[in-house]
Parts: structure tokens; C-alpha cells; sequence
């Protein structure tokens, strides 16, 4: 059987915990990764249903070529998360992802990073939590220590538009955005501490 094409540039995405100049390594990863946790709007059927689509086609291929015709769990085969329900442990999603279908993509390698005028990223406060941004994908079989599923690798990321921040604490301009800016003094009338009866 043909391999399955791995390939997938989802557009107009939300992201949330972005690294993407910076690996990021949690208590549960072996080393350092890349990455960030891509949400997709529930409303945008259209992408949905191609992802959908893309996804069955690479675990019809993976069932012979990669898992000895024994199919993984339903949570292993598709990576695609649902907001709405609830995470392995029982607990429920972050509020803000609600309404969306969750993909988590890492790598060990650095994405290739893009402004909206497709011009390289060096700033990491470029993207943040909340942001729309277009990111390429590989989706890859695996089948490890009788581990068997679908995992996403992160390949490039495109910053589109700003969007509201998820989470996380406010900024220092939305803090203060209420309160009154300082007039600074006229410079003549500014005291250094200097005495005017120098010495020379």
C-alpha cells in the first residue's frame, strides 16, 4: 500500500503555550522540545473535515505497514482533542478551549517562523498565547514498546493576525490602561540637588 501523505498546513489557528525559539521541557519529556497546542475553531467545518479525512488516511495505511492489522485505541489513532470533554485524567479543559478541537505538535527541531508579511521571526514575543497564525504539520504512525497511535510534529509556523490572549496574566499596559500618564517637569525647573553657590 501507497504511504499515506504526512503533510498538513492548518490556516487560521489559535495557539496557546507557544515555543518556538525556545524548546520547552516538562517533567515529563525526555528532553527539550518545540511546540505549542494549536485550537481549532469547531465552526470551521470545512478544515475539519479535510484534517478528518487526512487522519483516516494515514491510519488505513498505518494498520498494515505499521501496526500488524491491530488497531490502537480510539484516543491513540486520532490526535485531535475535543475542548468540550474532558482530558484522560477526568478533568475538564481550560474554559478558553471550549468550542475548539485541540492538537498538540512538538519536534526537536526548530520551526521555520514567518510575520504576517511572510518575513523571518527572531522575537519571541511575537507569538503568544491567543494569537492566529497559519502551521505546518507532519502527522507520523508510530508503534513503540507496543505503543501504537498517531502523533503531530511541529514543522512551521505563520503569525496571520493578533487575536485575544488566552490565560495567563494580564499585560502591563492592560493594568494600567486606566490610570492617568505623567506630565514630565519643564527641564528649568528641575532640581538636580545642586547648589547654585559653587565654588568656581
Amino acid at each position: 500500500m501507497a504511504k499515506a501523505k504526512t503533510h498538513f498546513v492548518l490556516t487560521n489557528v489559535r495557539i496557546d503555550y507557544p515555543h518556538f525559539l525556545t524548546p520547552y521541557k516538562s517533567d515529563f519529556q525526555d528532553k527539550a522540545k518545540y511546540g505549542c497546542v494549536i485550537l481549532i475553531d469547531k465552526q470551521d467545518t470545512e478544515q475539519i473535515k479535510n484534517l478528518n479525512l487526512f487522519l483516516k488516511q494515514i491510519a488505513q495505511w498505518a494498520m498494515s505497514e505499521k501496526w500488524n492489522n491491530i488497531k490502537p485505541p480510539t484516543e491513540n489513532i486520532n490526535p485531535l482533542k475535543d475542548g468540550d470533554g474532558v482530558k484522560r485524567n477526568g478533568l475538564p479543559y481550560s474554559e478558553s478551549y471550549k468550542g475548539h478541537y485541540i492538537l498538540n505538535c512538538s519536534s526537536t527541531n526548530a520551526p521555520g517562523l514567518r510575520d504576517e508579511y511572510k518575513k523571518e521571526v527572531t522575537d519571541e514575543k511575537k507569538f503568544y498565547r491567543g494569537c492566529f497564525c497559519h502551521i505546518s504539520v507532519d502527522f507520523f504512525a508510530y508503534n513503540k514498546n507496543g505503543n501504537k497511535g498517531i502523533s503531530t510534529r511541529l514543522v512551521n509556523v505563520m503569525f496571520v493576525k493578533d487575536g485575544e490572549r488566552l490565560g495567563g496574566d494580564p499585560t502591563a499596559d492592560e493594568d494600567f490602561a486606566s490610570f492617568p500618564v505623567a506630565t514630565p517637569a519643564p527641564a528649568e525647573d528641575m532640581d538636580f540637588g545642586i547648589s547654585d553657590e559653587l565654588p568656581f
